[in-house]
């Protein structure tokens, strides 16, 4: 598990390093992406995950509980040299991408998959994990 923690670790380093010049242009949307409709639809929903304290100890309970039952499993595991792997999705469950959300909504522009991709290759430096992900 700590493998994993330090490959993803180097990642987030990787990503965020040197593309803060980037990010500038990548703010800038095009002009083919749609407007938010209605304006503002989910200014409610991105304040919460960002400023609410039982956001954040519901996401902390959760992996604690998450780890509770991990170690239990790995206890009742047969040993059979076979190695156990958890695997999870990452975006909003590990990796928080409100950066990504705040940006749409200061920009009035609607979800696009485009925007997304050109977010996760230029605003590394705004990646966080979700709270007790780590």
């Amino acid at each position: 598990m700590n493998q994993w923690f330090r490959f993803l670790t180097v990642v987030l380093a990787i990503t965020s390093t040197g593309f803060s010049h980037r990010l500038a242009c990548a703010q800038t949307p095009p002009q083919t992406a749609e407007l938010e409709t209605p304006a503002y639809r989910g200014l409610d929903a991105n304040l919460y995950m960002q400023t609410s304290a039982e956001y954040r100890a519901v996401c902390l309970q959760t992996f604690q509980w998450a780890m509770v039952r991990l170690k239990q499993a790995l206890a009742a595991a047969p040993q059979d040299g076979r190695r156990p792997v958890v695997v999870m999705d990452l975006d909003e469950t590990v990796i928080d991408n409100g950066g990504f959300q705040s940006w749409l909504l200061r920009t009035g522009r609607a979800y696009d998959q485009t925007l997304f991709d050109r977010w996760e290759m230029f605003g590394g430096d705004q990646v966080e994990l979700i709270p007790g992900a780590k």
